[in-house]
């Protein structure tokens, strides 16, 4: 590669070993592998050292990911900030660019493009037992008429009614490809993972379970000793079968285990969500996907670019072939509409003031920038700038300048020089952003305030706990483990706003939903055979709501 021979490599990829600042070596070229954020406190401990000409090459794989929200954004500083302070080359790789011209303005770069693929690639949709190909311009032309689902009762003679157990008919997709090649099949969910890789493994035929069987055991003790033998029952059978689940549940060390033995030839179908699409290098000979959807969202054109390309990689196979399941009616329609549409283009995350704000902090920290006309000059590196210009650029530099001011992050002296507080120079150790480090500051100044409870781990934990971690919470159960706290730790729940009666109106409120879901449920036909309106119920509903609590619990009750 390109200096490889006089200065280090700086890649960005997904995984990162190693301590930050690394460790300085005297002749050895080092080679830094990180992922996006790893990759970004790498870049600042270099500009902190005024060491960054260590670095003679910036490889960004995967460069579509710029105009991915957050991740995204982190990307584009990580670049913005290499072009302002850097000496080296950027070399960006990428399947599924759109806005190609606007990414090169951005990184001052050449494009090199190319349509050609080593490894041939067909893409099938299958609507019920109908095979389609999909043309190079997007349209479903017939590809063959599949025999029923229920055919294939007589191959998997172990399962009886075959299908009424698998309604998409995947086991059929199988037939002809494993065990002697590879399958991918891509879920919407997790849950759903699960639930598919458990059915194939109760479908496959005995030869596929007895295939390459010791080298599954061995795996299988190999991640029960790294997983202090805590392994899902689930996981288990699935993968004595030659079938494995893939998704953000599982710990590090079994999607470890996991992708190394699919590599292997050891499993031969791996049930895994769509972020394996992108980043893990495991290639099949047909990918097959499930529901053209991501989560509860209709998938993207990207992300169905990204899954189906891990068909037929070059090396791994001769050929490839993708099948899509998808169902008549809107997701078809949906489904056709994404396929003859046009790559949505990268945009720019720091259109946003938040992430301009979180940007502004680091470039003033880390002193690349120390007025506005430093901070807009280091921004003529950015794909904001090569989108928007610069005088929207400004604009946006000056109100995220006074945004940092007014919360007290950034300070600004007489000659309009900017540095950072002492909150400013925490937030930026923290790698947390603004509106989080803000939020942060002042709840662990009302702990301080107002004492920490020691009698239990309760209020230390409550106070480390992060504030994206999303969950459903079950408050029939929260309620019951509320009771089993001590006064204390109650107390502490209602200084921060979850008193006892708040739990019981979330409990009071899911059962009323309840109750008027399975009423509408049931008399939905009836209202239609008497002609009543829905706004009738409509009403009626918001009568209800508008009762008093004590008629709604007893109600509810």
């Amino acid at each position: 590669l390109f200096g490889i021979s006089r200065c280090g490599i700086f890649a960005y990829l997904d995984y990162c070993l190693g301590r930050i600042p690394p460790i300085k070596r005297r002749k050895d070229v080092s080679i830094y592998v990180a992922t996006i954020e790893k990759a970004n406190s790498l870049l600042n401990s270099f500009i902190e050292t005024s060491e960054l000409d260590r670095i003679g090459l910036v490889v960004v794989d995967e460069l579509h990911m710029i105009g991915d929200g957050s991740r995204g954004t982190i990307i584009e500083q990580l670049l913005c900030k290499y072009l302002t302070k850097g000496f080296g080359q950027i070399i960006g790789m990428s399947a599924t660019l759109s806005n190609i011209d606007e990414l090169a303005g951005f990184l001052r770069a050449y494009v090199f493009s190319t349509t050609f693929r080593p490894v041939e690639l067909h893409e099938f949709v299958r609507i019920g037992q109908t095979m389609w190909k999909v043309t190079p311009s997007g349209e479903l032309e017939l590809n063959a008429e599949l025999p029923p689902n229920v055919c294939f009762a007589t191959i998997f003679a172990h399962l009886q009614r075959l299908s009424k157990a698998d309604p998409d008919g995947l086991c059929q997709l199988l037939i002809g490809v494993i065990p002697q090649r590879s399958v991918l099949i891509f879920c919407p969910t997790k849950k759903n993972c699960e639930s598919v890789a458990t059915l194939i493994a109760k479908c496959v035929p005995e030869d596929v379970r007895k295939r390459k069987l010791e080298e599954k055991k061995k795996v299988l003790a190999a991640m029960k000793e790294d997983c202090e033998g805590q392994l899902s029952p689930a996981l288990e059978n699935t993968i004595l079968a030659g079938i494995a689940y893939h998704h953000s549940g599982l710990t590090h060390e079994e999607r470890k285990h996991i992708e190394a033995a699919y590599s292997e030839g050891i499993l031969c179908v791996v049930c895994a969500t769509s972020t394996l699409a992108a980043g893990v290098n495991m290639p099949a000979r047909r990918v097959i996907i499930k529901s053209p959807t991501v989560g509860c969202s209709p998938l993207g054109k990207a992300q169905y670019l990204q899954m189906i390309g891990r068909a037929g990689r070059a090396g791994f196979d001769q050929k490839g072939d993708s099948i899509t399941i998808i169902r008549p009616g809107l997701e078809e329609r949906q489904f056709r509409a994404m396929l003859s549409s046009p790559m949505i283009s990268c945009s720019s995350g720091l259109a946003s003031l938040e992430y301009l704000s979180s940007f502004v902090m680091d470039l003033v920290t880390l002193k690349v920038a120390n007025s506005v006309d430093s901070l807009c000059e280091a921004l003529t590196h950015s794909l904001l700038y090569a989108q928007v210009g610069y005088a929207a650029v400004r604009n946006a530099v000056v109100e995220a300048v006074e945004k940092l001011k007014t919360e007290a992050l950034i300070v600004e002296d007489s000659e309009g020089t900017l540095t950072s507080s002492q909150l400013g120079a925490a937030t930026f150790v923290a790698n947390l952003s603004p509106l989080e480090a803000q939020r942060l500051a002042t709840d662990l100044s009302a702990s301080l305030n107002n004492g920490l409870v020691f009698s239990s781990h309760f209020h230390l934990l409550f106070t480390i706990a992060p504030y994206d971690a999303a969950c459903a919470v079950d408050w029939d159960l929260f309620h019951t483990l509320y009771l089993a706290l001590s006064d204390s730790e109650k107390k502490l729940l209602s200084s921060y706003g979850i008193p006892e009666h708040v739990i019981i109106q979330y409990i009071v409120k899911k059962k009323r939903l309840a109750i008027l879901r399975d009423q509408l449920d049931e008399k939905m036909e009836e209202l239609d055979a008497f002609g009543i309106e829905f706004s009738e119920i409509e009403e009626r509903v918001r009568s209800y709501q508008r009762g008093d609590a004590a008629a709604g619990v007893a109600a509810a009750l």
